[in-house]
């Protein structure tokens, strides 16, 4: 075409005169799996007659990590739950303690950090970590004990803790404020202690220690009928020790005598059971069998409810295991060590005879991508705790997808797409069903504090509900699959695009509207429209249609983006589809100031010979994508500036994953995609979003499969990712189709570090 459709220079954005190269795609940085040992227990039951859940601490990194097991049902994925601390120097253990919140067992954790004990804890319903002290020095790297004694101040048993100090272990007790030290004992000490309060004693139950001393096992007990008197050797037992154990006494013999004391132990690439029987405490210890292999660590034993009743429950152990496998394309693990797999083993007590059986279940993982929070919606089903943000109570939005944001640098805007009202589903295209929610968070969400919503309410009787977003002047089709795309704020305003007339709904009765023929049915076609806001009327004016290149867009006002190229002009760049989910995206460029027309738009036009220019004629927009694996497949997207990397960052869903681009110019050329998300691989189906081959997890509202989809970052919450000066930390929303919700995403994306 004619070299007239270019535009003069300064009244576009740079035209490139020469060919760039694209850069790399982009690269996530994910954690290790296991670096250290695993500490388990079983809570008590949420539900009279229910088994109560599994929960583990297990180190990642520096990260001490929490999961918990469902075991409602045995075939629920473990889920991961919030990150205890980020400066864990070891494997730390936990436990259930008398202490409550909201009429919950409160959970406590204490973990080496830097030669010192820290005790973090919360209520076992969930909620966030908080720390309840700092205590003890000189203190070893292994895994520590604690349990909760006999011995009480103002009405709580007291936290009792050992832990390896030097070649000896050192004792601390906390009463209901501070902790105090205790007793040193023991010598030759060359891994972390195992510590119960057993059955033998008077009023106050003994203490019950096993530690691993050179290649052996020695077991340590205290009389606490007098907490001044010295820890007893109780004699030495196994071989070839090579990790710290675990201890428990037994139902086994347990009746009118303490039950069986009974230690797991590495010994090289697998483990030993071994007992005591009880009803006789000269008796020697016995060795109870060999089980498991290509073990990396020290294991964590209970006894569990299962089975329990006529006879003791099952014997529970997870224990690290081989190498994990290496992380996902396109992903690289910090600290350059991939980690170990967590491995669980049980026994049927039904015949101690039985051999140990291994779980089937993935305990550790890890993600390109990882959820943060559940944005929308009242209940979290995977973590099994209200949300944040209650919206289903407190805007009468119990399901939402979208969520594109609106920054104006106070307020973020956040622009939702068909909105269920509390236990409906509506698939009328008649009628208004999206929903907006603001924000003036400046702190990123985490697990316990999602981003914080405000929905404008438009009665509040019977219910509370969200004022629907509506457009007027003329009013446009926005009912089920009519959406709000995108929008930005330019001169002072919020404009918003809408999706409309593509005839997604069954119920409405004139198809006359619908584009290229189509009947009511979901399909690609449709128009976009340009709106304003009217804060005064709380209405969208519609200001025109878009062009038809432009049916499904993403958009972005660069005018306040500190950093950002200066060649790439300051103004609101669109980008869109002219098939929803089929096309390639062209852009557009709109110059500062009110957005009244698209007359003085100009559009991305890649030469043959890879130049970049702004034409007048959007007939003459090219693909903004000119490598081999564009797939035509982009729909719900977002661009943003990714300040720590000096980079443009476009997301978008492609069959089922998230996608990922880097561009030095907004105007590309744009890098090969790389996937930050997949559903299957980083742990979306079966734990935050439904599965439907598999009954593995309890978060279906409608039993349809999961779909990752419109991913929108949140750019006020980029931030350089710490002690990494090539890597990012991004958070983005992220729809999830079943359950019919938003989350909150995070990545920590890189272009590569120089050693690598």
């Amino acid at each position: 075409m004619a070299l007239g459709c270019l535009l003069v220079a300064g009244s576009a954005p740079y035209a490139r005169s020469t060919a760039a190269d694209a850069p790399a795609p982009p690269q996530t940085v994910v954690e290790p799996l296991v670096t250290g040992d695993p500490c388990l227990i079983q809570g008590r039951p949420r539900t009279p007659g229910t088994q109560g859940d599994f929960d583990l601490v297990v180190l990642q990194g520096n990260d001490l990590v929490f999961y918990s097991h469902d075991n409602a049902d045995v075939n629920y994925a473990w889920t991961r739950g919030p990150v205890i601390t980020d400066r864990a120097t070891g494997p730390g253990c936990l436990i259930e303690s008398d202490y409550t919140t909201a009429g919950f067992p409160n959970l406590e954790v204490v973990v080496p950090e830097s030669g010192r004990l820290v005790h973090y804890w919360r209520a076992a319903t969930g909620g966030q970590w908080q720390q309840g002290g700092v205590f003890g020095s000189g203190i070893s790297d292994d895994r520590p004990a604690v349990i909760q004694s006999d011995f009480h101040s103002n009405g709580h048993g007291d936290l009792e803790v050992l832990a390896r100090q030097g070649d000896h272990l050192a004792a601390f007790w906390r009463d209901t404020a501070t902790w105090h030290p205790a007793q040193t004992f023991a010598a030759g000490v060359s891994g972390g202690p195992a510590m119960i309060q057993g059955g033998f004693g008077g009023d106050h139950k003994n203490f019950e220690v096993v530690v691993p001393v050179g290649g052996h096992l020695e077991h340590w007990w205290h009389d606490n009928s007098d907490v001044n008197k010295p820890w007893q050797s109780g004699g030495s037992f196994a071989s070839g020790v090579t990790g710290s154990p675990s201890l428990i006494e037994s139902g086994f013999g347990a009746g009118d005598r303490p039950g069986n004391f009974e230690v797991a132990v590495a010994v090289g690439d697998h483990l030993e059971h071994w007992w005591h029987d009880n009803s006789d405490v000269n008796k020697p210890w016995q060795f109870g069998g060999s089980f498991a292999s290509g073990v990396t660590g020290s294991p964590s034993l209970i006894e569990s409810g299962f089975g329990a009743g006529d006879r003791p429950g099952n014997f529970e152990v997870v224990v690290p295991g081989p190498a994990a496998p290496e992380p996902p394309d396109n992903a690289q693990v910090a600290g350059g060590f991939s980690g170990n797999g967590l491995e669980h083993w049980w026994h049927d007590n039904s015949d101690v005879n039985k051999p140990w059986q291994p779980g089937s279940q993935q305990i550790a993982y890890r993600g390109r991508s990882e959820k943060v929070c559940q944005l929308t919606g009242n209940v979290d089903a995977e973590q099994r705790m209200l949300t944040t943000n209650l919206t289903g109570i407190r805007a009468n939005a119990q399901g939402t997808d979208l969520g594109y944001p609106v920054d104006d640098g106070t307020t973020l805007t956040l622009l939702f797409g068909d909105t269920r009202p509390a236990a409906v589903e509506n698939h009328e295209e008649e009628g208004y069903d999206d929903s907006v929610a603001t924000s003036r968070d400046t702190a990123p969400p985490s697990y316990a504090s999602c981003l914080h919503l405000t929905y404008p309410i438009l009665n509040t009787f019977p219910t509370p509900t969200y004022r629907p977003a509506i457009v007027i002047n003329p009013p446009i089709y926005q009912g089920y699959f009519n959406v709000p795309s995108s929008g930005f704020v330019s001169g002072g305003h919020q404009y918003v695009i809408f999706w409309t007339n593509h005839c997604a709904g069954t119920g409405s009765s004139d198809s006359s509207h619908c584009e290229n023929g189509h009947q009511p049915g979901v399909n690609q076609y449709g128009n976009a429209v340009m709106t304003q806001y009217d804060p005064v009327l709380g209405r969208y004016k519609n200001l025109f249609q878009l062009n038809r290149r432009f049916t499904y867009t993403g958009a972005l006002n660069t005018e306040n983006i500190a950093g950002a190229p200066a060649a790439d002009a300051r103004g609101t760049y669109i980008w869109g589809v002219g098939l929803y989910r089929s096309t390639d995206p062209i852009m557009a460029y709109a110059p500062p100031g009110p957005v009244a027309t698209d007359l003085n738009w100009r559009y991305l036009h890649v030469n043959p010979n890879g130049t970049r220019s702004w034409v007048s004629d959007v007939r003459l927009a090219t693909s903004m994508f000119t490598d081999s694996q564009s797939d035509r497949c982009v729909g719900e997207s977002s661009i943003s500036w990714v300040a720590p990397l000096k980079s443009w960052l476009m997301l978008y869903n492609c069959q089922s994953k998230i996608q990922a681009r880097f561009a030095d110019s907004i105007a590309g050329p744009w890098s090969a995609p790389s996937t930050i998300f997949d559903p299957g691989v980083d742990n979306g189906l079966c734990h935050f979003m439904h599965e439907t081959a598999r009954d593995c997890d309890p978060v279906a509202d409608s039993n349809l499969e999961g779909d990752p989809y419109a991913p929108y970052v949140l750019s006020r919450f980029t931030r350089a990712h710490p002690g990494d000066p090539y890597a990012a930390d991004i958070d983005y929303v992220m729809s999830t189709w079943d359950p019919y919700q938003t989350v909150i995403m995070h990545a920590v994306i890189t272009k590569g570090h120089p050693h690598n």
